[in-house]
């Protein structure tokens, strides 16, 4: 449904005072002058709304943190400010303590009693494993449940779960987590990504073709790089240099980027050494829905 199809149909309905659109994945209706977000939140606008005979109440979910000061410039200009509720990603420690949670209520104690099913040192790695990709706890209930599945194959013949007690039942082991990380996350690393940290992967790219034989490509003069490049496309919005690095780490974490400490010169993350670790076919298929990032990201050739 386009957008003046849209308003059309909003603007002839009158059996309701209001109409409440939720859109998720605001991302996806981002294009390079963003009218169609542009109008959706003019429309909702109390000042706008007099020209609708039904009040439209906007709710956007997006993935990507800053939206509306990052790809809405115009909203500011326009003076339109939407109300923003933030829910930062899930860290490893509260993961953990999600899952802990969940397991010992399957036997009706939520005391410290022994965690039930699952080894701890195998929750550990889940929680890391899950917080460095996205923060997304479904994700990690999904490492949890396919690990048990695992467990699960394993057993003898004839055998399930419901044979075994809570004294004597296979445990989740690390082993089991790690294959499941394996199969379901370091094949699609990429995929796994939120749309900045994609950017800041075509960034890269781009940077190491403008400058192939040189092995020196450190943190700072990647980030140098990465502000040169917004001063002429400007739509994904700066990122501070510590918002940077926290997605070099994150990157570095699910294994598309290589971090090295440099062999002569000061320490610290700016002087260490980054290149990737992920091939240019892997990135374009990873953005082939993003128009903003194809259009960022050069060709190889």
């Amino acid at each position: 449904m386009d957008s003046e199809l849209f308003f059309n149909l909003l603007n002839k309905q009158d059996k309701f005072k209001s109409i409440i659109v939720i859109l998720d994945e605001l991302d996806s209706l981002i294009t390079r002058d963003q009218q169609v977000l542009f109008e959706l939140f003019q429309a909702s606008n109390i000042i706008n709304s007099h020209r609708l005979k039904t009040k439209l109440v906007l709710i956007g979910i997006s993935n990507t943190l800053d939206l509306t000061d990052k790809f809405l410039p115009r909203l500011i200009r326009n003076n339109l400010s939407p109300e923003t509720l933030q829910f930062l990603p899930y860290t490893a420690d509260q993961i953990k303590a999600i899952i802990i949670s969940r397991l010992r209520s399957l036997t009706g104690n939520d005391s410290e009693s022994e965690i039930p099913i699952f080894h701890p040192s195998a929750i550990q790695l889940c929680s890391r494993k899950s917080a460095s990709i996205s923060g997304d706890l479904r994700k990690a209930f999904d490492i949890c449940y396919k690990s048990i599945e695992l467990v699960e194959r394993n057993l003898p013949p004839f055998q399930t779960f419901t044979d075994f007690n809570s004294t004597n039942y296979p445990k989740v082991m690390i082993p089991h987590v790690a294959k499941v990380c394996t199969l379901s996350f370091d094949n699609n690393s990429i995929g796994n990504l939120n749309l900045l940290q994609k950017a800041l992967l075509c960034h890269l790219f781009n940077y190491q073709l403008e400058n192939l034989g040189s092995s020196d490509l450190s943190v700072n003069s990647f980030y140098d790089y990465y502000r040169k490049q917004l001063n002429t496309n400007n739509l994904l919005g700066l990122l501070k240099i510590g918002e940077f690095i926290e997605i070099i780490s994150a990157l570095e974490s699910s294994g598309c980027i290589v971090v090295n400490d440099k062999r002569k010169g000061g320490s610290g993350m700016g002087n260490k050494i980054l290149k990737l670790n992920v091939g240019y076919d892997d990135i374009v298929k990873s953005i082939e829905d993003v128009g903003l990032l194809k259009k960022l990201l050069k060709s190889s050739n």
